[in-house]
C-alpha cells in the first residue's frame, strides 16, 4: 500500500494509475495528480484530474511525465502497491 508521504511526492506529475473500485473492478487511467490528502474516517486519498482515489485501493502507479507543462520528459519510476496478502 502506498503511504501519504509517497503519494505527496506524486503531486504535480502525470501518472498512469491502476486501482480497484468498491466492487473489486480494476480501473486504469492516466491523470494529473493535484493533491494527496488524508480524509478523516476514510483515510488517504489521491486527488486527480479525473476522480479521487483511495490510497488503499491503488494497485500501481507509474509516473509518465514529471512536469505536465514542460518538455515531455518521461520517467520510468513506478510504485506497485500489491502486497503478498492480497
Amino acid at each position: 500500500m502506498i503511504g501519504i508521504l509517497e503519494a505527496k511526492a506524486l503531486v504535480g506529475k502525470t501518472c498512469e494509475l491502476e486501482w480497484k473500485d468498491r466492487l473489486g473492478n480494476v480501473h486504469r487511467a492516466t491523470s494529473l495528480i493535484y493533491d494527496a490528502t488524508f480524509v478523516p474516517l476514510y483515510g488517504g486519498y489521491l486527488m486527480t484530474a479525473q476522480e479521487d482515489i483511495r490510497l488503499d485501493r491503488l494497485i500501481s502507479v507509474r509516473v509518465v511525465e514529471a512536469e505536465p507543462t514542460g518538455a515531455s520528459s518521461t520517467a520510468s519510476s513506478s510504485i506497485n502497491t500489491q502486497n503478498a496478502a492480497a
